[in-house]
């Protein structure tokens, strides 16, 4: 068996041998063994390519580019455009809150019910609602006191203004004591309606025929209606 193994290997090397190209054999021209066996290059060529080396290509000039800057004029009249905007809002909220403390003060410094009545002296009294306003509207209390002080002498100025001028010209003036009173075109609720009265509104009687009916004059528009006696104030002594 050895004897056969060498006859093999000893047949493998002369046919490789021969593909090769036998005693014709030479090296590729791109092969290793071809490069090995070239000669090294002259100094010349070398000091030529190391010169070449040594030399760095011309560097091309950067491009200037333009950046835009932030514009910030822009961005400042934003800031105070936010700045108006919150200030806007607390005014707001501040005019909320004042008109709310006026409205209350309105409805208690004018009371013309028991139940208004009631409401104002618990408030003036003190407790657990006094309390309450007090947390809620500061100095509530106060304005509502001051309002009324000056209500009541508005409404006595008022009164001796009327009795002053009734003296002066022999008129019998009065003022309307209703919230809203209906001024008719005769004297009764069949008549179309004229029109409305706050109250306050002086009025002058034009006649009174006792049947619970007053022919009235407007002062300060000179309209001629009729109003029930009960909704006008009693004659000025």
């Amino acid at each position: 068996m050895w004897r056969f193994i060498l006859v093999t290997f000893a047949f493998l090397a002369f046919a490789f041998w021969e593909m090769s190209g036998g005693a014709d054999y030479a090296p590729g021209a791109n092969s290793i063994q071809a490069q090995w066996n070239q000669p090294d290059p002259a100094p010349a060529e070398a000091s030529e390519t190391r010169t070449a080396a040594a030399d760095p290509a011309p560097r091309a000039e950067p491009e200037q580019i333009e950046v835009p800057t932030a514009q910030k004029p822009e961005r400042f009249q934003i800031t105070l455009a936010s700045i108006g905007e919150m200030a806007e809002a607390g005014a707001a909220q501040e005019t909320a809150r004042t008109e709310r403390v006026e409205d209350k003060a309105r409805f208690l410094t004018q009371p013309e019910t028991s139940e208004d009545n009631a409401v104002l002296a618990a408030l003036q009294d003190g407790g657990e609602a006094a309390e309450d306003v007090r947390r809620d509207w500061p100095g509530a209390i106060e304005l509502f006191e001051q309002q009324a002080s000056q209500a009541k002498l508005r409404r006595e100025a008022e009164a001796a203004a009327r009795s002053a001028r009734a003296d002066s010209s022999g008129m019998d003036l009065r003022f309307v004591t209703a919230t809203s009173a209906n001024m008719r075109g005769g004297p009764g609720t069949d008549y179309a309606r004229l029109g409305s009265l706050d109250e306050g509104a002086e009025v002058a009687v034009l006649s009174a025929p006792g049947n619970g009916w007053l022919e009235l004059e407007v002062v300060d528009t000179g309209e001629i209606g009729w109003m029930a006696d009960w909704l006008v104030s009693e004659p000025a002594q």
